[in-house]
């Protein structure tokens, strides 16, 4: 089973899809597909750790660092009741300054919490603490979303520690470049190497809209797909790739599926 987005160039949901408009690969070779339904609401509930820049580079813009703040806020308070969050906040540290709940109250709390551990960014090494813990709540459908203006110069982790970690385990991570200066080509990579989406937020009106175009896409309008897997041993793991057609607009995204 796939829990789908379908997105438009602006990055809104794409609605009235059927079969045909589906395909679906693994290790190249076509999948039959059993079923394709399309939910206003998804029905499984979705674990979302949420890594907040608080290096100097970001928490000196103030607009944009409020803003950032502001939208995760708007982010979890659109959360449902069996839906469940973390907060991850990092500078020159990393901290998990609140484990997954589905406590609302609590996560936003924790948003608005202080943080002062240092001006540097340990970006990556936010990242991989984020998908450790998602990738923790199975059976959960998970995501990571990093707001960031991805200038990171303190982390151990790399980028392709990052990818590898989240694409093995399942756990997408979608990237919001925040700020007057963004290393868009990192936060694009990591966004589409572990099959999320990458976005960029220029103004706080601009920041409002990715939010609820997130919310969207995690919290409801999915398509879900079933489809007949090919046989792999227990704990192998290969590539499959959805691809979907609509008109003259065609986009793939390609996971790791891991029996």
């Amino acid at each position: 089973t796939a829990y789908v987005a379908v997105t438009d160039q602006g990055g809104y949901p794409v609605t009235g899809l059927l079969s045909p408009n589906f395909a679906v690969t693994q290790e190249g070779t076509a999948r039959p597909l059993l079923s394709v339904s399309y939910v206003e609401q998804t029905y499984q509930p979705i674990a979302t750790a949420a890594a907040l820049d608080f290096s100097s580079s970001l928490s000196n813009q103030s607009v944009a660092f409020n803003d950032m703040k502001s939208a995760f806020t708007s982010y979890f308070d659109a959360k449902r009741p069996d839906d469940v969050g973390e907060v991850v906040k990092f500078g020159s540290e990393v901290e998990v300054t609140q484990p997954f709940t589905s406590d609302k109250a609590t996560l936003l709390a924790a948003i608005a919490a202080p943080f002062d551990k240092g001006g540097a960014t340990k970006m990556y090494d936010a990242a991989f603490q984020s998908v450790g813990d998602t990738a923790a709540k199975s059976p959960l459908r998970k995501a990571v979303i990093v707001a960031t203006d991805g200038a990171d110069n303190a982390s151990v982790r790399t980028l392709a520690e990052v990818a590898a970690s989240a694409t093995s385990q399942n756990v997408p991570i979608f990237t919001i470049g925040i700020g007057a200066s963004i290393n868009r080509t990192a936060l694009e990579q990591l966004a589409a190497d572990t099959g999320g989406l990458y976005y960029e937020a220029n103004t706080s009106q601009n920041l409002a809209t990715i939010y609820r175009q997130l919310s969207s896409i995690l919290y409801e309008r999915q398509y879900i797909l079933k489809f007949d897997q090919l046989a792999n041993g227990p704990g192998a793991a290969s590539n499959v790739t959805v691809g979907v057609t609509s008109g003259a607009l065609a986009g793939n995204a390609t996971a790791s599926l891991v029996s």
